[in-house]
């Protein structure tokens, strides 16, 4: 019996270990921040990107250079698991060579007069088949012409009835359909599950958004008129973007030029908990079922 007890409560231990054990990784994935950084400049000389996401042991790494292309790495516990290189460049061996299947341009070939007596032969025997078959071909398509009846004005009439008793039978299915979604939008259930998934929207904008930023752009147009026209369309957004980005026009150059830096972290936690609430509902199960039978 004390035997019996002491396997018991080992594998009691070991099942305590185990579930701290996934509790802990969990825990670690939802609380962990999700770290990531993007970064780009281009001028006239250069354009190049870089965007770098760190969690937990894993990061990867995608940066693209004008003229080197895109390179992936991925690591993990700081080893190399991942690298992946995209130039967009073909090698000289890829590119076959043509084959000479003619003569060469201002080259005329020179024909034997064997040749030319055998081509002239052969185009003579070739006309009267040439002449023989589009007759056939006339005639044949005559005959086509001929046996296809007409339709009569009742058979058209009857026709155009057809395609508008369709057409009613395919808008009565749309305003039916209509109603339907318009009842749906109008239950108490469906009205809260959208409220609380605007709310769940705007937590995971809000923890996806930038903790910090900075950039400049320097641009200019041809025509001055076409600078001011493209600076008052950018500047109706400048609450979004007016504390870390610096506009500089340029009313006297065409230029594009400029660089930008971004910076934030992702925490799973309240999404996560925000979405199982969600799901878990009663309202979102209804609307759910409802939805199903539109």
């Amino acid at each position: 019996m004390a035997v019996l007890l002491t396997i018991l409560k080992i594998i009691g231990i070991v099942l305590l270990v185990i579930i701290g054990l996934v509790l802990l990784i969990i825990l670690l994935v939802l609380l962990a921040p999700i770290r990531y950084r993007i970064r780009g400049n281009h001028d006239a000389s250069d354009t190049a990107a870089s965007a770098k996401v760190r969690f937990l042991c894993v990061s990867a790494l995608a940066d693209f250079k004008k003229d080197e292309g895109l390179s992936v790495v991925a690591r993990l516990f700081g080893i190399r698991v991942l690298r992946k290189e995209i130039t967009g460049k073909k090698d000289d061996a890829d590119v076959k060579p043509q084959a000479d299947n003619g003569p060469k341009e201002g080259i005329t070939p020179v024909n034997t007069d064997a040749e030319q007596k055998s081509d002239a032969a052969q185009v003579s025997d070739a006309k009267p088949q040439m002449e023989s078959g589009g007759v056939e071909n006339e005639l044949s398509a005559d005959e086509l012409s001929e046996d296809k009846p007409k339709p009569t004005p009742d058979e058209r009439l009857e026709a155009v009835g057809d395609k508008l008793d369709t057409i009613s039978t395919k808008l009565a299915e749309l305003k039916r359909k209509k109603n339907h979604v318009v009842d749906f939008l109008d239950r108490d259930f469906v009205k809260r599950t959208i409220d609380r998934a605007k709310k769940l929207l705007l937590k995971l904008l809000k923890s996806v958004k930038p903790r910090k930023s900075k950039g400049y752009i320097h641009f200019g147009m041809e025509s001055p008129a076409d600078t001011g026209e493209i600076l008052g369309k950018i500047s109706a957004a400048y609450p979004l973007y007016g504390r870390w980005l610096e506009l500089r026009p340029d009313f006297e150059q065409k230029i594009i030029e400029g660089n930008l830096d971004i910076s934030g972290r992702i925490i799973l936690m309240p999404i996560v908990v925000s979405a199982l609430g969600l799901i878990l509902s009663r309202d979102f199960r209804r609307t759910v079922k409802l939805a199903k039978k539109i």
